[in-house]
């Protein structure tokens, strides 16, 4: 695995899944034999998704604590609110780290300044206690969330594509028993869209 993919990995792991320690607001008490089952399920899931899915876990990840945040300023809890917001900063933060403006160009720079934009509105938020705010942010979140969904499942639809295409470009050869095979012929492979998510500042 890459390492620029690896410290990704790490990131998302960091950021999301201490939150299923520390989760105030959750209904109902869970085992530690629970907790502990749903969190190696995350790491499992998070170790196995792609550059383009680890993007969509970091803004589950926001949304969850953007969502914990406005809980927390509506029950004027503000040891909820704040550690909520800084969550998500950290979020937006990484977020921010992961672009690759030299490959991403006018996207990435684009990303940068609405994460810019979220950081300042979030850091605002907290200190004038502004619900609005963060509930901006968290719509901004599910947009470019909705938009990164989209991108997933284009990848996902062209990979079977590309997979069918080389069996259809296979080769017939004879193996040392003189029995027909086929074997798949490397076609050129069209550059994905580009993994903002893939490197890290």
């Amino acid at each position: 695995m890459p390492n620029n993919q690896q410290t990704t990995n790490n990131a998302v792991k960091n950021l999301i899944i201490p939150a299923v320690k520390s989760s105030s607001s959750a209904p109902v008490k869970v085992s530690p034999a629970s907790r502990q089952l749903h969190e190696q399920y995350q790491r499992v899931q998070i170790e196995t998704a792609s550059p383009t899915h680890l993007i969509i876990l970091l803004y589950d990840g926001a949304i969850k604590f953007c969502c914990r945040a406005i809980e927390g300023m509506q029950k004027k809890d503000l040891q909820l609110q704040h550690n909520n917001l800084v969550k998500v900063q950290k979020i937006v933060a990484e977020l921010m780290g992961s672009l690759d403006k030299e490959a991403g160009g006018a996207i990435a720079d684009n990303l940068f300044r609405l994460y810019a934009h979220m950081l300042q509105e979030l850091v605002s938020a907290n200190l004038y206690d502004k619900i609005e705010q963060v509930e901006n942010v968290k719509q901004m979140l599910e947009d470019l969330r909705e938009t990164w969904q989209q991108i997933d499942r284009q990848k996902i639809q062209a990979k079977p594509e590309l997979e069918n295409s080389q069996v259809r470009n296979a080769a017939p050869v004879k193996n040392s028993m003189g029995v027909q095979k086929k074997i798949a012929v490397p076609k050129a492979v069209v550059p994905a869209i580009s993994r903002l998510g893939e490197q890290n500042a």
